[in-house]
């Protein structure tokens, strides 16, 4: 097993912390712990890195207890764990490939309705997908007159940011959303009957959005909740169920996202109070319905190997899917206690990474 260099490819962001030494949300020692035993060196660069001149990165490595930049070959792997590209960023990941390298995980942020429109086409999956549609204004009074619940989200989105809720009361509907103000974090609530307020109206003029039925999903002390489960390949190229942990909304709120004020339980803590369940039957039929939603995105998403879904159970422990993740935001684990399990989705892709250097020569 020769040793040589695997890329994590980060935002600048990122890679700005790792040079001012400042705690960041990505891991990293975690690569560098695991990459001995597959023999790779782990290196850290943003897109702008890369040099289509010298063919080379200016990247991150670990000597002793620093992380010192050098320019280094372009690495045959390169795990993508980049956000928000702009279109100069794009152009160099594809850059990186027309050279050589194979990247996983390309394309890490999804259109919620084309995920959708393409779990749907398998029969299979189709009673764990909740009704989704465009989100226009006839469409969501179709939606209306069918559901007493529904869900609005951006097409394109993640930590629950433009989410809004509608839901049925006493012959009237109750539009709700978490305000814009991040100190003052609360719930704003609007109740009509007729006419569809403004700020719905705004916002699909303003962003693509879906509509979808609300799941009655399970609570914890009367608190939605839903599940964040990973789904990784690992060194043999399988996929597996690194780990999942439940995300509880807190008091008053629809939201599960830690970002919106949601906390980590363990799932069978949760399941405590559900006597009807048995949490090995539970979490088998989330495993199962996971792997078989990660198995069909890979037949259009060509290098996936590392996601996070969302899925939630109903009061019977019926799972349904909600969204699907391609960078993961790992430390929901590590918050819950789960250290092994956080460990893991760090380890995995190292161990995918190893496959495919053996496998391409």
């Amino acid at each position: 097993m020769n040793t040589e260099y695997v890329g994590i490819l980060l935002n600048k962001s990122i890679c700005n912390g790792i040079q001012q030494g400042i705690n960041i949300r990505e891991a990293i020692h975690l690569y560098d712990e695991i990459g001995t035993k597959y023999g790779l060196i782990p290196c850290y660069f943003s897109p702008s890195d890369y040099s289509t001149k010298k063919n080379q990165v200016y990247a991150f490595i670990r000597t002793g207890n620093e992380y010192k930049r050098k320019w280094i070959p372009v690495p045959r792997v390169i795990h993508n764990r980049t956000l928000h590209q702009t279109q100069t960023e794009k152009n160099v990941l594809s850059q990186l490939e027309k050279q050589g390298s194979i990247l996983f995980n390309r394309q890490n942020r999804y259109n919620k309705l084309w995920v959708h429109r393409n779990l749907y086409k398998i029969p299979a999956l189709r009673p764990y997908l909740p009704k989704t549609v465009p989100a226009t204004l006839q469409n969501l009074q179709k939606m209306m007159e069918e559901f007493p619940s529904l869900i609005l989200k951006p097409v394109i989105g993640s930590l629950g940011k433009g989410i809004m809720r509608l839901s049925q009361t006493n012959h009237r509907w109750l539009l709700s959303y978490p305000a814009a103000n991040k100190k003052n974090p609360h719930l704003i609530r609007e109740f009509f009957t007729d006419s569809i307020p403004l700020h719905i109206t705004k916002t699909f003029n303003q962003k693509s959005y879906i509509i979808q039925e609300e799941i009655p999903i399970a609570t914890y002390k009367g608190r939605p909740f839903d599940l964040r489960v990973s789904v990784q390949k690992n060194e043999h190229s399988f996929w597996q169920v690194t780990g999942l942990i439940a995300k509880v909304a807190r008091p008053g709120h629809f939201l599960c996202n830690v970002a919106q004020g949601g906390k980590v339980y363990l799932l069978e803590d949760l399941l405590g109070t559900y006597p009807n369940l048995k949490r090995d039957t539970v979490n088998d039929n989330i495993s199962r319905l996971s792997l078989t939603i990660v198995q069909e995105l890979e037949e259009h998403l060509p290098g996936l190997a590392d996601v996070g879904l969302d899925l939630a159970i109903t009061r019977d422990g019926f799972p349904y899917f909600i969204e699907c993740n391609g960078r993961d935001q790992r430390y929901s684990f590590l918050n819950g206690g789960m250290v092994d399990t956080w460990k893991q989705t760090y380890f995995n892709p190292m161990g995918y990474a190893r496959f495919l250097l053996d496998y391409e020569e």
